[in-house]
């Protein structure tokens, strides 16, 4: 409280009786400030404006923009129930978000097979009904649009046949290997690619006859060297480190190391089998147990 002698009356002035010395005083009240609190609206506009710098920066984030997150002791309490309240408006919203995009989503699928069938109905009228044009195709003039059928060259597989064709080289790969013939001691050359494939056409005549005879007619022929020059195999291996150090699966790595310059070796590495190895009593070099800490809101 602070004490003026006789000044000129404010609103913010209190008249008294100084009752010590009998004369009267002006009294001014000063109010101390007080602590100013952020509304949820604020706090969240100010998130966001942090949140745009971070984006505008690339999401590189600055001594600056961390002291503006950053919580202390002196407001920590209330900082954190605007940050509950801000992550709790964030996370319903993400939340909406996502029904609402799985809303959309079925909307837009049904959508498009709606619009599908429509086109493969206008296709089929369009085919069916239309002018030829100059290209054998087919065409429908209406009052503001043209419709018209279009050949496109496109490559379709057969897929289940492709599967047979598997099939069939790697049983006849492996009567080879049974026989001891893709060793370098019993063959004295390369296996010759049109003796492969005539054994492979005799099988398949044999076991699929009237297969073979639906392929011949359509195709002019059965499976052809170029089939086994225009198909690649991938070949995997999956096993640990000292599984390979056994005797009996030094196979495998002298298959790698002979075809050292078109395989390939990739590591994996399973976190869950690390932890349980760990809490076994495994040593591992690579890996550790660790703890990591976060926050439960309820």
């Amino acid at each position: 409280m602070i004490v003026y002698d006789k000044p000129k009356p404010s609103p913010d002035m209190e008249i008294g009786i100084d009752l010590a010395k009998g004369q009267d005083k002006t009294v001014v009240v000063v109010e101390q400030p007080k602590p100013v609190r952020q509304s949820l609206f604020s706090i969240q506009m100010e998130l966001e404006d942090i949140f745009m710098e971070i984006e505008d920066a690339g999401g590189e984030v600055n001594d600056e923009i961390l002291a503006k997150l950053q919580i202390t002791q002196e407001n920590f309490k209330q900082k954190l129930d605007s940050y509950r309240k801000a992550y709790s408006a964030l996370t319903y919203e993400v939340e909406a978000g996502k029904k609402e995009k799985t809303r959309l989503d079925g909307i837009i699928k049904t959508r498009q097979n709606n619009a599908d069938r429509l086109k493969r109905s206008m296709y089929e009228a369009v085919a069916a009904y239309g002018d030829t044009g100059k290209s054998g195709n087919k065409v429908v003039n209406l009052v503001d649009a043209k419709l018209y059928t279009k050949k496109t060259e496109i490559c379709v597989v057969d897929e289940q046949l492709l599967l047979t064709f598997k099939d069939l080289v790697l049983d006849q790969l492996r009567e080879l290997w049974d026989n001891d013939m893709l060793i370098d001691e019993a063959m004295t050359d390369s296996i010759d690619p049109q003796g492969f494939i005539d054994v492979i056409n005799a099988k398949y005549k044999a076991n699929n006859p009237e297969s073979a005879e639906r392929l011949q007619e359509k195709m002019g022929h059965l499976f052809t060297v170029d089939d086994l020059a225009n198909l690649n195999f991938t070949v995997e291996f999956e096993t640990s480190i000292v599984n390979l150090l056994s005797k009996p699966n030094f196979g495998v790595m002298n298959t790698y190391f002979d075809c050292e310059h078109f395989a390939n070796v990739t590591m994996k590495n399973s976190s869950t089998t690390n932890k349980a190895a760990l809490k076994m009593g495994s040593k591992l070099t690579f890996a550790d147990l660790d703890y990591t800490e976060s926050l439960i809101i309820k």
